[in-house]
This record gives C-alpha cells, structure tokens and sequence, in this order.
C-alpha cells in the first residue's frame, strides 16, 4: 500500500511519544460548522481497529449510524467510531442553527492522518458530507 501521507507536509510539532500528523486541513471546525459541514478531528480512541492502517490521505470511509454511534468503515470493515454524541443528534448549532450530524449515512473526507514513530497511521481527522453530497 502506499503511503500518500508522506506527500503531505507535517501539521504541528512531533508529539513527545513520536507520533506525527501529516495532510492538510480545511479549515477551521467553527467555520467548518458555521457552513454545515461536520468535523471530525479523530477517532474514538478505544475503538480504533487493525483497519486503520489501511486509511491514508484523500480516502473516503464510510459513516454509517448505529442507533446510539457513528462508524467509519473502508471497505466493509469497521476503523473506528466517531465521537459525536448522538444524544446531540439534530439539536441546533449555536452558529447557525443547522441541526448537529443529522445524518444516517455519510462519508468522511480524510484530511489528515497521525502516524506513530514507526510511520503506521494510528488515527485519522477530516469532514463528513451526506452519502450523497458531493465533497466540497
């Protein structure tokens, strides 16, 4: 597989346990929102599967809603849950009022991954459009 991240410029500084961001980002999340596009910064770090290995800048994963989370899925397999509440679900945004990830399926546009310091992703940050909705 290739590593397409390495492409891309390092986001921040190295972190003290090695890890690294790489790809590049949108925006920020309050504009971002403020423009009905939800974010995802990473993932829920307890649900993290093997499967995320495989994600790499410019992928579109999967989001699907399972009554009480969100998953990000390549492929069929489950990577990771995302950490949206879905207590919140629908309620409005403070910035404009549209409804918070109302959505049952969608994709995630990653933006960004975060490696380790052997170079294996080990989480992933983008944004989610509907299904159907083109990306932006």
């Amino acid at each position: 597989m290739s590593a397409r991240w390495r492409t891309y410029p390092q986001i921040g500084s190295t972190h003290k346990n090695g890890d690294r961001m790489y790809g590049f980002t949108s925006g920020y999340a309050a504009d971002l929102m403020a423009a009905g596009t939800s974010t995802v910064s990473s993932l829920l770090g307890t649900s993290i599967t093997a499967a995320i290995k495989n994600v790499d800048v410019g992928d579109e994963l999967e989001v699907v809603f399972l009554g009480d989370r969100w998953v990000a899925r390549l492929n069929g397999i489950d990577v990771g849950r995302l950490t949206w509440s879905a207590k919140r679900r629908g309620e409005p945004n403070a910035v404009n009022g549209a409804p918070l990830w109302d959505l049952d399926d969608g994709v995630l546009h990653v933006e960004r991954v975060t490696v380790n310091h052997d170079g294996e992703v080990i989480d992933i940050g983008g944004y989610v459009t509907l299904k159907n909705e083109d990306s932006r």
